[in-house]
């Protein structure tokens, strides 16, 4: 079976494995109960990251508009709070990876994508990109918790935020130690 998005799954492990242990296509119970997918599921190996885990949602296209970004961050908004079977944590953030895709250049589909992305951090949905100084991890314009290796001061901050859920920003931890 041709599976277009494996070598986009490999480059995830390749990059992301010297500071987070990393699994592909891990089946997690989603927060409305049912279950999913996840293309590569993520923990920091940093002690104080450690408790975190995070989605990466990986797509095969070349280029893409907010047609196609729309409904990968819904996707990927779907997996944040989701509980992987592998029995790691809880997924904390999820991000989409455009590594390698180039965004329509047209100004009226950079303005909806960023816009879409804007909303999406309030989900704890960011993107992985590489803007040609290594890997970065973004929620929003400039929410950075991953560039080139190394972890911002603000990670687990970023990754422990509340997010909104039912209309109410709700923390996923206090969620979790209620269930």
């Amino acid at each position: 079976m041709n599976d277009p998005e494996a070598s986009r799954r490999l480059d995830v492990a390749r990059i992301l494995s010297p500071t987070c242990d990393c699994a592909e296509h891990v089946r997690v119970r989603l927060a409305v109960g049912e279950s999913g997918q996840v293309d590569v599921l993520c923990r920091p190996k940093e002690p104080t990251l450690s408790g975190f885990a995070f989605a990466i949602e990986v797509k095969s296209y070349t280029q893409i508009g907010d047609r196609e970004l729309g409904p990968w961050l819904k996707q990927a908004a779907d997996y944040v709070g989701a509980r992987p079977e592998n029995n790691w944590q809880p997924i904390a953030a999820s991000f989409v990876w455009l590594v390698g895709i180039n965004l329509d250049p047209r100004q009226d589909e950079q303005c909806r994508m960023a816009g879409m992305f804007q909303l999406a951090q309030h989900f704890r949905v960011g993107k992985a990109c590489d803007f040609g100084r290594g890997l970065v991890l973004v929620f929003g314009p400039s929410a950075e918790i991953y560039h080139d290796g190394t972890w911002s001061p603000r990670a687990a901050t970023l990754l422990a935020a509340k997010r909104v859920l039912a209309g109410r920003r709700q923390s996923l931890r206090a969620r979790e130690s209620n269930s």
